[in-house]
């Protein structure tokens, strides 16, 4: 075999490289797919509903005024004068306590003994004074100068068991003063044990006593 020259080796080797050149497959560089998911977006949550306010309360409903009693019933208003008057007595004279007022407070009591039985105001409340004022409203169909007492010369204090008679000069008028004043309710607002009883005990006189109405006449 001759010798190979460089020159032929180095042709030789030109063409293994092409050779090996037309055996290598050219490839085609595949697309790129790109696959999108969906992406759920959450909504921002629902703020809360505000607290309702509550409603204000309903005002309450004012008291009916109460009825005004009617004149002539028992305990009921007597707004005028319902009988005669006895005459003034001279300047600085009182009159006597006239005799028959013992005779209606026996008479009243026997006809309406519950009346004096439920005659405490601080139990019976208004219902209390149905006595008294049945008391008066028959004395007074005699004498006008019949009333109520007025607790320590105070009107908006009426005594619950005691009457009084207006015995000197001048109208008889809420706080005209010189009175007769008598118990007629023994054990008036009772203790264990004891019950009130229809009487007729004069206290006596009083050039300073002041004579009420109850805001009756």
């Amino acid at each position: 075999m001759l010798p190979r020259s460089p020159t032929f080796r180095a042709l030789l080797a030109l063409a293994a490289s092409a050779a090996l050149a037309c055996d290598v497959a050219v490839t085609t560089p595949s697309a790129v797919v790109t696959t999108t998911t969906n992406i759920s977006i959450t909504p921002p949550p629902t703020p809360p509903t505000p607290p309702t306010p509550p409603t204000p309360p309903t005002p309450p409903t004012p008291p009916t005024p109460p009825t005004p009693p009617t004149p002539g019933t028992p305990g009921g208003g007597n707004t005028t004068p319902t009988g005669p008057r006895a005459p003034d007595p001279p300047a600085g004279a009182f009159l006597p306590l006239p005799t028959y007022g013992q005779g209606v407070v026996q008479t009243l009591a026997a006809q309406f003994p519950q009346y004096v039985l439920q005659s405490c105001q601080d139990t019976s409340g208004a219902s209390a004074w149905l006595f008294l004022d049945k008391v008066v409203d028959t004395l007074r169909l005699q004498d006008t100068r019949w009333g109520y007492v007025c607790k320590y010369g105070a009107c908006s204090n009426i005594s619950g068991d005691v009457i009084a008679y207006h015995a000197t000069a001048g109208a008889s008028i809420q706080g005209a003063t010189g009175t007769w004043e008598v118990d007629i309710l023994a054990n008036h607002c009772p203790f264990a044990g004891q019950v009130t009883t229809a009487t007729w005990n004069v206290i006596g006189y009083s050039a300073t006593g002041v004579w009420g109405t109850r805001g009756r006449f």
